[in-house]
């Protein structure tokens, strides 16, 4: 099961890595990275705004809490920290950045997919992790005619796979899946330290991609309905509520401490 799980991640990270490789090598050039999407250079600039918190764009001073991206920047302040190691060569940068997310990704669903679905087949697991990296569900109507249009390739030209970008959906995603696999295993256990993780990892979503958290506390409400009897549901309520209102508690802090200016200093922005 194992060998097979690492066949698996392997053949995803092949499979997101080629567009990657591919371009540069047909370009022969490793000085810029390869855009996943026209957002990138956003992102890019955004992770090095300077001192100053000048818009990367216009130049002109940015406010407390004026652009949302500045006030939940965490996943922009890690890759300027991944860019630094690199020594400031984007395309390194870019590539270790994508492939750590990636296999996040991977490892998480496949811990979620084993905790949730524990008797599944390993076939099954396959096909989920297929559809989950393979089909862009925001394109179904050409991502179906491509398929069904095998062996030919050619309908494929224009479609992107669906977690390929370089900051969002994969970074948020990273963090979900561990997020709802330790849930699985919390409503079933109790176990106090798994819900200090997932506060700690709804923490972290909301510091990157704060709708993130919102999804999260939905899929909690939803789980804890649907998984406990009426006497389990009342007898674990009381830790439910805690773990709601710690979690509301570091939200609401971090928030209060960004809209009032705080925050780390970043260096000058790229073109």
């Amino acid at each position: 099961m194992r060998r097979l799980n690492l066949a698996v991640v392997l053949t995803v990270l092949s499979i997101y890595s080629f567009p990657y490789l591919a371009t540069s090598v047909t370009l022969k050039s490793q000085q810029v990275p390869f855009a996943f999407a026209p957002d990138l250079s956003l992102y890019l600039n955004l992770s090095m705004i300077g001192p100053s918190h000048l818009n990367p764009y216009f130049g002109t001073p940015l406010q407390s809490g004026e652009m949302g991206y500045m006030t939940f920047d965490a996943a922009f302040e890690l890759f300027h920290a991944v860019l630094k190691v690199a020594g400031n060569n984007l395309w390194w940068a870019v590539f270790t950045w994508n492939l750590f997310w990636w296999t996040a990704m991977c490892i998480g669903v496949l811990w979620f997919l084993r905790r949730a679905f524990p008797e599944a087949h390993q076939l099954l697991v396959c096909m989920a992790m297929t559809l989950l990296f393979c089909f862009n569900f925001g394109l179904v109507k050409p991502e179906l005619l491509s398929w069904l249009r095998l062996p030919s390739l050619v309908g494929f030209d224009g479609l992107t796979l669906p977690n390929i970008r370089t900051f969002f959906p994969q970074v948020p995603l990273a963090l979900m899946f561990p997020y709802l696999a330790l849930q699985v295993r919390a409503l079933h256990s109790g176990s106090l330290y798994d819900w200090v993780w997932m506060c700690f990892l709804q923490l972290a979503a909301f510091v990157m991609f704060p709708y993130e958290t919102l999804l999260m506390a939905v899929t909690t409400g939803v789980a804890v309905v649907a998984t406990f009897g009426v006497e389990r549901r009342l007898k674990r309520l009381r830790i439910v509520v805690l773990y709601g209102a710690v979690c509301a508690a570091a939200d609401i802090l971090f928030l209060m401490f960004r809209l009032s200016g705080g925050g780390t200093t970043f260096e000058p922005a790229i073109d």
